[in-house]
């Protein structure tokens, strides 16, 4: 009888926790200023451009109790402490959204989707990322872009928008889509196995160095300069 009322509670108590974990909730908490974003854990991420410093999180209530945020030099640092990590995308993902001001950098340390719900009007903006695989769909309006893939990572960074000057560095599996993305003058280099999609007004100066191609989409620049072409991939017109 004993055993079996030990058994009973340990039921009881593993469907509770799995009931909690299916819960959802979300937590909106202020913090302080910031204009770098350091994710550490895999989320979905929204990037809402304000005039006040909060984010929401949003996912099961036992994960989101497990998100750890710190804002350190103005940098905004994001991780998920939950021991189990696996997240099932229709299940049991997390949803942060950051409402900041104007944004200088986005480091993104593990795979994540990133989207602007408004654009990002920096001066200067620049986005790095650093993980196995990422998507980020970014809406710019600022005078200087960059971005940086220097990791063994996969996936898709779509840019639109605006920039007077646009400095990328393409590595891996990454492709790039910035078709839509008006770029005056642009330093390029492409050493991976996926396409950049560009359309640049004034000047393109680019390296190939990977099987990847460079797309260009009309008009096309009146300044064309090639630094390096060291592997299959070329500069193509569309």
């Amino acid at each position: 009888m004993k055993v079996r009322n030990i058994v009973l509670f340990v039921i009881v108590l593993l469907f509770s926790a799995c009931k909690k974990n299916k819960e959802i909730n979300t937590r909106i908490v202020s913090v302080a200023p910031f204009d770098t974003v350091v994710i550490n854990s895999s989320f979905n991420v929204n990037l809402v451009e304000d005039s006040v410093y909060y984010i929401s999180i949003h996912g099961p209530v036992k994960t989101v109790e497990n998100i750890n945020y710190e804002v350190v030099n103005r940098e905004l640092r994001l991780q998920n402490n939950t021991k189990n990590k696996w997240l099932k995308p229709t299940t049991n993902k997390v949803d942060i959204t950051i409402h900041s001001l104007p944004l200088a950098k986005v480091t993104v340390n593990a795979t994540c989707n990133i989207k602007t719900q408004t654009p990002i009007t920096s001066d200067e903006f620049g986005i790095a990322l650093k993980s196995k695989a990422n998507e980020a769909n970014l809406q710019l309006n600022c005078k200087k872009v960059g971005y940086w893939c220097d990791f063994l990572t996969g996936g898709k960074l779509t840019m639109s928008g605006n920039t007077d000057r646009l400095y990328m560095k393409n590595n891996a599996l990454m492709s790039v889509d910035a078709k839509d993305l008006i770029i005056q003058d642009a330093y390029v280099q492409n050493s991976s196995h996926g396409n950049l999609e560009l359309k640049v007004i004034n000047a393109l100066t680019y390296t190939v160095s990977g099987p990847g191609d460079i797309v260009l989409y009309p008009p096309y620049p009146s300044q064309i300069n090639a630094i390096e072409i060291s592997s299959t991939g070329r500069l193509l017109k569309q």
